[in-house]
């Protein structure tokens, strides 16, 4: 499952990667919004006209709510981690930009080429992966062990250059970052889809998204009021973290394994 869901990770940054040569070239940004609104509206009457066809939710057995009663401090643990990561992973991106010495047309354009290289990492490396975890069976927890162990990488590769940054550290920052979001975005809800009840899978994803989106403006928030904290303080404590979750997730694969 956690192939078929970086296919539609990937599928999703088709349109982000598009989206930075179309929208970009349009003086009014706001339409973007409108038009993703628009179709974000659009999107549920496939269900309403689909109502009638047949679709249903199996009912559970026992055998599953057993299970999901084994897994709820995964997936407790799931929302708690992975909101923490994409408050990390914001803020530890938008700091190189800060720092880059060039001239505010330079770096606009440059704002709007590395707006392009994440989605465009996600999508190409996003699919040759699908395709080995296709054959390969990784455990899921260890492939957010891995996300979390690259995030960190990154955010100490900042941090050592983080006083005489260029173009090609910022870069290398935004691969390394897309690969670590490759190992973390499509592989938490494939966990909730695979681990939590049927009937509970939308309220479970929603609830997920909902409360990173929560942390991530709480955090922003707070950078704000602690403007005063370093940027070099903000990556060393993003990189502590993300090395304390990663070597949580390493725990539960290797726990999962003696099972």
């Amino acid at each position: 499952m956690d192939s078929a869901y970086l296919i539609f990770y990937s599928a999703i940054n088709v349109g982000a990667f598009a989206s930075a040569f179309i929208i970009g070239s349009w003086d009014y940004h706001a339409i973007g919004f409108i038009i993703a609104g628009v179709l974000a509206c659009i999107s549920p009457t496939i269900l309403i006209f689909h109502k009638n066809t047949g679709w249903s939710v199996e009912p559970e057995n026992e055998s599953q709510d057993k299970n999901m009663n084994a897994l709820i401090p995964l997936l407790i643990s799931v929302f708690v981690t992975i909101p923490l990561y994409w408050f990390f992973f914001e803020h530890s991106n938008s700091i190189p930009f800060k720092l880059l010495s060039v001239s505010a047309t330079d770096l606009e354009s440059f704002s709007s080429i590395s707006q392009m290289i994440n989605p465009a990492v996600v999508v190409i490396l996003g699919i040759l992966l699908s395709i080995l975890w296709s054959f390969v069976n990784t455990s899921s927890t260890l492939k957010l062990f891995i996300g979390f162990a690259i995030g960190a990488v990154s955010c100490i590769l900042m941090s050592t250059v983080l006083y005489s940054p260029s173009f090609l550290f910022v870069a290398i920052s935004l691969v390394i970052q897309a690969i670590s979001e490759i190992f973390v975005g499509p592989i938490v809800i494939s966990i909730l889809c695979q681990h939590g009840p049927v009937k509970w899978q939308s309220t479970l994803i929603g609830t997920y998204l909902t409360t990173s989106s929560l942390l991530s403006g709480l955090g922003a928030y707070l950078m704000v009021y602690f403007e005063s904290l370093s940027d070099l303080t903000t990556l060393v404590i993003s990189s502590v973290v993300m090395i304390i979750i990663a070597a949580f997730y390493l725990i539960i694969f290797f726990l999962s394994k003696k099972k």
